[in-house]
């Protein structure tokens, strides 16, 4: 007589923190690590993001300073606002990893993610903070001097000035 037995599948075990392979300035490429699945096969991560401090808070913080060199400034404790998106295995295998858009220039984000499989979800990973890029402003549609008299553009200058002393 012969006995068999089999483990019940079960959802995939933890995943690590995400890892940053690249940051833009509206943009995050992440590593994402699948964990062991338990007897059902990953199917995708469910990507976790929230917005923690941007140029226009850290400028608040800065004037409250100036206005009160003593003062220590507490920074809010807002309730975060967490939004989500969902990658496919075979997305994060071909990519080698997921690029998260959509964020904006100069701000820090929390991030974490969770794999999923066909019987349920990892735990979610311990949480990392980003900081996207600065980026560069806009270029001004015309330049003025110190007079607030307009500059032409270059090639319509002559390379003959003419200087009146």
């Amino acid at each position: 007589t012969s006995a068999s037995w089999a483990t019940a599948s079960c959802e995939p075990e933890a995943v690590p923190p995400p890892t940053i392979i690249e940051i833009y300035d509206e943009a995050a490429f992440l590593e994402l690590k699948e964990p062991y699945n338990n007897g059902s096969a990953i199917l995708g991560f469910n990507l976790y993001w929230a917005r923690v401090i941007g140029p226009t808070e850290e400028y608040e913080e800065m004037l409250a300073l100036i206005r009160n060199p003593e003062a220590v400034v507490a920074r809010k404790e807002q309730e975060l606002c967490w939004k989500q998106v969902k990658a496919s295995v075979e997305e994060v295998r071909r990519e080698k990893g997921y690029r998260l858009e959509g964020l904006e220039p100069g701000t820090t984000y929390k991030m974490r993610y969770e794999a999923f499989n066909g019987i349920g979800s990892s735990p979610c990973s311990p949480e990392i903070e980003v900081l996207t890029e600065a980026g560069l402003p806009d270029a001004p549609d015309q330049l003025r001097n110190a007079g607030g008299s307009p500059i032409p553009p270059a090639e319509s200058r002559s390379s003959h000035a003419s200087l009146e002393f």
